[in-house]
């Protein structure tokens, strides 16, 4: 797909792995074979065609790469619309799906540069572990579903999901740091150390008088 390409192409990557009638992994190359023709979306703000898909089995995960529309005036972040694919997977799921079984689907951020294709990648295995604590049959989940929630459950969360979160949060200052030799991640590290400057305003009906 990438051959003959001069550049790192737009991408997201798109993980998936499901439990077949509670007694083992979905196979992964079915998986695979059903993505890439819910993914294939030809028309609308994010047209999708076979030949933008790249897809391989790891284990008992299907695993895509997907290229995705450069930015325009029109559509500023093109990305994979998650509740579509949800509908299109789980439609073509439906006759084979039981109540005990599920499948669940990762979707990464956009990626433009390859260095950050790995965490990238990570980012999409760590979305799909939140999707298998959904109930429903088929569950897509993505980068905005690994923010603040998740905080309150990092002591909990295993080590491997901890560092695609941090490196989610905290890689784009790392690169800046790399890229133009700032310190904005030593920055933001004297910042969280520091006390509050002073007590929280009152809320808005309250005096500042009282």
């Amino acid at each position: 797909m990438l051959s003959g390409v001069g550049y790192w192409p737009r991408c997201q990557f798109v993980v998936a792995s499901g439990e077949w009638r509670g007694t083992g992994p979905v196979p992964a190359a079915a998986l695979r074979v059903l993505l890439e023709e819910a993914l294939v979306q030809e028309d609308g703000p994010v047209p999708v065609s076979s030949e933008d898909i790249a897809a391989t089995v790891d284990g008992d995960r299907a695993v895509l790469l997907v290229l995705v529309p450069e930015p325009s005036d029109a559509h500023p972040d093109p990305a994979l619309d998650h509740a579509a694919l949800q509908r299109r997977f789980a439609a073509a799921l439906a006759r084979w799906l039981g109540p005990e079984d599920g499948v669940s689907i990762g979707v990464s951020s956009p990626v433009a540069e390859p260095g950050n294709a790995r965490r990238s990648l990570e980012q999409a295995h760590h979305a799909m572990r939140i999707a298998r604590a959904d109930p429903e049959p088929v569950t897509v989940r993505g980068p905005e579903d690994l923010t603040s929630p998740i905080l309150t459950l990092l002591p909990l969360i295993p080590a491997e999901a901890r560092r695609a979160f941090a490196a989610r949060l905290l890689g784009p200052l790392r690169d800046h740091d790399a890229r133009h030799r700032t310190d904005l991640l030593a920055t933001l590290e004297a910042f969280l150390d520091c006390d509050p400057p002073g007590p929280p305003a009152p809320p808005a009906s309250t005096s500042t008088s009282t």
